[in-house]
């Protein structure tokens, strides 16, 4: 929105209403619920904001440059009630996987992004899972933000294991609604 008159331009963010309307289709219950979010970029930051601003009880957040994680929870501390906690090493959560309610994918891997214009070397980190596999997803919500493909290998195996899962599509649709507000 812009205001020629007082030169004021006003912008929206509509992917954290498109990451929540995508959770609540699915029934997802915020309060209390105990989340692991892998990444760190854009998307991570929008999803963390969403999570505190719906008072989930603790987020988990791994990410190769914990900079980045430091980052979020400076930026983000009075935007909830929500801990935000940094995961140094994704197996540091093996023992607390069972408390987890909610698993969010806002990292490339999974995506399949094709090959480089030499073909030298794929680019492709679709045979990338982004959690141990020895993790049961049974009886979580998996959220990838991944869109293509549509059905990651973590999608695969949480649906496979009993799991309510998030297509990255779903997410894009939902927000690209928001956006026509």
């Amino acid at each position: 929105k812009f205001d020629k008159e007082n030169k004021i331009s006003e912008g929206y963010n509509t992917d954290v209403k498109g990451f929540i309307s995508s959770l609540d289709e699915k029934s997802f219950k915020w309060k209390q619920s105990s989340c692991l979010v892998i990444g760190a970029g854009g998307a991570a930051r929008g999803a963390i904001y969403g999570l505190l601003k719906k008072e989930v009880k603790d987020i988990w957040v791994y990410n190769r440059t914990v900079e980045k994680i430091h980052n979020i929870i400076k930026d983000l501390k009075n935007e909830g009630s929500g801990r935000i906690h940094i995961l140094n090493n994704i197996n540091d959560l093996d023992d607390k996987i069972d408390g987890i309610d909610l698993i969010l994918n806002c990292t490339p891997l999974g995506m399949d992004t094709g090959e480089d214009t030499t073909g030298a070397r794929t680019l492709s980190y679709k045979d990338i899972m982004p959690v141990p596999d020895s993790w049961n997803l049974g009886d979580k919500f998996v959220f990838d933000m991944v869109y293509k493909p549509s059905e990651t290998l973590l999608l695969k195996k949480a649906k496979k294991e009993g799991a309510v899962i998030i297509k990255g599509i779903d997410l894009l649709i939902s927000q690209a609604a928001y956006s026509f507000e």
